[in-house]
């Protein structure tokens, strides 16, 4: 599971250089943190089509995002679904005699046979039944390197928006 938590400081002080009003900073930090999910979103799919020839469908069934703010603290959840994706929505693949080579992951299912221009494998050593196989990613460290730039881009959110809120 990838996850990335910021160490937010300075956030009182931000909010006193603004004097702005308790509904104002909770409405301005409720914004930043959607809009900081939002980018976070965006990066995470860039990283996970570059890694993996998905289609664009695909990873955004499996993506989930929500924001709030509990007591004066902004939490914001992305989730990607990792469990095993149907071998299918990879693209082409070559029937070998060990199974099913998905070329474009690089990946080899044991055991696995195409018929009907689908991949399937048995349940058992019987001829039934038959069921469609999953392939399992790896999205470990996906989202190591946007600590440093979450963070920035944070701080650079609240504060227009913190400025506008203020400035009306």
């Amino acid at each position: 599971m990838a996850e990335l938590t910021l160490e937010l400081r300075q956030l009182e002080q931000l909010r006193d250089d603004f004097a702005a009003t308790e509904q104002q900073y909770n409405q301005a930090l409720l914004y930043t943190i959607k809009d900081l999910n939002r980018w976070l979103t965006s990066q995470v799919i860039k990283e996970v089509k570059k890694k993996y020839p998905l289609k664009l469908k695909e990873i955004k069934r499996r993506l989930f995002g929500r924001a709030k703010v509990f007591n004066h603290e902004a939490v914001s959840w992305l989730w990607l679904g990792v469990r095993g994706m149907n071998a299918n929505i990879f693209g082409r693949a070559v029937q070998t005699q060990q199974g099913v080579y998905l070329p474009s992951i690089k990946k080899l299912i044991p055991g696995a046979f195409i018929a009907n221009g689908k991949i399937w494998q048995r349940k058992s050593r019987s001829r039934m039944p038959i069921m469609t196989p999953t392939v399992e990613l790896d999205f470990d460290g996906l989202l190591d390197k946007y600590s440093v730039l979450a963070e920035k881009k944070f701080y650079h959110i609240l504060d227009d928006k913190l400025r506008s809120t203020t400035q009306r």
